[in-house]
């Protein structure tokens, strides 16, 4: 395989991935006329999960990373 072809695969996977937080995101969300309002609760929650190095976080949420990095490693 090229690393053209690798590379667009990569690039598909990104934009899936992008495109399924946003689906979660607005999931969370409260739509209003404005737009979508964050629940603050769901905000500190997400503040805290990026305000954490990987070796820190819960056995869950490694276990939720690793999931992310198999599908990688299927595209390689």
């Amino acid at each position: 395989m090229s690393i053209v072809s690798i590379r667009e695969r990569l690039a598909t996977f990104c934009h899936q991935q992008w495109a399924n937080w946003m689906e979660h995101l607005f999931s969370k969300c409260i739509q209003c006329d404005e737009g979508y309002l964050i629940p603050q609760a769901y905000v500190d929650n997400l503040q805290k999960l990026m305000d954490t190095n990987y070796p820190d976080l819960s056995n869950e949420q490694k276990e939720n990373d690793r999931r992310e990095a198999d599908k990688i490693l299927k595209l390689l």
